[in-house]
């Protein structure tokens, strides 16, 4: 019987092989022989990060699963120096106690994921007081927590930075009463219950955030968007997606001096909010106002062109986005990343601005434009060997006139012809369902005589009250 190397490795090169092993090969590792066990074993003592999201779980096969026993299993073979836990992707199969098992094991925990599991109030607690250094907390689309669950951890774990409550309706920001003065980042994007008092509490408690995401929160009012604008002046990352308030409330936003990343996409924002952007907001280097269709003309998108920082720039979903808008934009030469998906009045004029004038540029989505044809293509490829430039330019044009058969990949220049384009969103969606406009493109001859229908009768086809709604809409 042949002799068997690998057991002549120094031991220290037998540990880097097993760390690089997945959790599951370690497992199986330790069934080979007393030595590979008590090497595997020691491995564990220096885990600094633990995350199941490499791992195949089946929802059918309970035998795949991480249960409790399993997770008790894997951590009894000690993890003193574990710093990351991630439950969120393997957590389904796991009881509402699981974190009772983390706490015995783990109680160096800095930061730890359990979004989408399923938690009680008692665990919560007691994980959060043995587990006091936590510094990082994602706890988003846990259907079960309440304002309970995080005021425990909040008065357990002052240090905590970052905060993530995502999709957590029945919060309402009452146990933010318990936060710590060192939280730079508030993650609470489609809490619909949070109310201003709840934006008060976390100004009070934390001054000195940097960063908030509030989109899709239906319940803030002008009173929250006052008390950001007065309360957190060193704020540089504000998400306000689909605000309900009224345009005027976001005039006090040009009061942030330090704000490098502002999202108001399907808000309100008018004119006047975008004139008050470019006078205060002299750092402002992300801007997303999507679907903002009813305040915005192309004299209020001009005012963008003073924002000299401007490197990423969202404009899809507008009618006032016009060659003119786009050009003045470009002349900067700083954009990187521009969306301009659906924009009926764009045409091929403004976009070769953008390739011809920003030199940076990573990224253009031109997904839902008509008018956006070869020239394009055919302009970015030339410009890229040009300039010779090592920025690899990511073009995004589907459901535009650009020949499919006339694409593929030149050098740095990589063009995708998936459409980006949500169809609800367009300003013109409309005239395109009235037959206003022509989409030959999608609804030919012969796709008409293959569904048994005319293209300008599917609504009827489908439900003869549909089209009349939509007309109202």
């Amino acid at each position: 019987m042949g002799e068997c190397h690998i057991e002549r490795l120094p031991t220290e090169v037998m540990l880097k092989v097993l760390q690089n092993l997945d959790i599951k090969e370690r497992v199986k590792v330790e069934r080979v022989c007393r030595r590979w066990c008590c090497l595997s074993r020691l491995t564990w003592l220096t885990l600094l990060a633990l995350d199941f999201s490499s791992m195949s779980f089946s929802l059918d096969d309970r035998r795949s699963q991480l249960t409790d026993s399993i997770l008790r299993q894997l951590l009894a073979r000690g993890c003193p120096a574990l710093r990351r836990l991630d439950l969120s992707t393997a957590g389904y199969a796991l009881s509402p106690r699981a974190l009772e098992i983390v706490a015995v094991y783990c109680k160096n925990l800095v930061e730890i994921n359990v979004s989408r599991m399923r938690l009680c109030q008692s665990s919560v607690q007691v994980f959060s007081k043995a587990c006091s250094g936590l510094q990082v907390v994602r706890m988003n689309s846990c259907y079960d927590v309440t304002d309970k669950f995080v005021w425990s951890i909040l008065k357990n774990c002052k240090g905590i930075t970052h905060l993530d409550l995502s999709a957590n309706n029945r919060i309402t920001g009452k146990s933010f009463f318990q936060m710590g003065p060192k939280l730079t980042c508030a993650v609470l994007n489609g809490c619909s219950k949070l109310t201003a008092a709840g934006v008060q509490l976390i100004a009070d408690r934390s001054p000195l955030l940097k960063e908030i995401f509030l989109n899709g929160c239906s319940s803030l009012n002008d009173r929250s968007i006052y008390i950001i604008v007065n309360s957190l002046q060193c704020l540089q990352t504000l998400c306000l997606s689909s605000y309900r308030g009224e345009g005027m409330d976001l005039l006090g936003l040009g009061q942030l001096k330090q704000l490098r990343h502002l999202d108001l996409s399907h808000t309100d924002a008018d004119d006047d909010v975008l004139a008050c952007l470019a006078d205060g907001c002299k750092q402002l280097q992300h801007l997303d106002i999507s679907a903002c269709e009813r305040g915005l003309t192309e004299h209020g998108l001009s005012h963008l062109s003073r924002l000299a920082h401007l490197s990423t720039v969202s404009l899809s979903y507008l009618s006032s986005v016009t060659d003119d808008v786009v050009a003045s934009l470009a002349y900067q030469g700083h954009l990187r990343v521009v969306e301009l998906r659906g924009c009926p009045a764009l045409t091929n004029k403004g976009v070769l601005a953008v390739v011809e004038h920003c030199s940076r540029l990573q990224s253009l989505d031109v997904s839902g434009n008509l008018e956006i044809s070869n020239i394009v293509l055919h302009s970015l490829i030339r410009s890229s060997w040009q300039r010779e430039s090592v920025n690899k330019v990511v073009l995004i044009a589907g459901q535009t006139s650009i020949d499919p058969i006339a694409v593929c990949n030149h050098g740095n220049v990589t063009v995708s012809m998936v459409n980006c384009c949500v169809f609800h969103y367009r300003p013109d969606r409309h005239l395109l369902i009235s037959g206003d406009l022509s989409f030959e493109e999608e609804f030919d001859d012969e796709e008409n005589e293959h569904f048994g229908v005319d293209a300008e009768d599917f609504l009827q086809a489908d439900d003869p009250f549909l089209e009349y709604d939509m007309q109202l809409s």
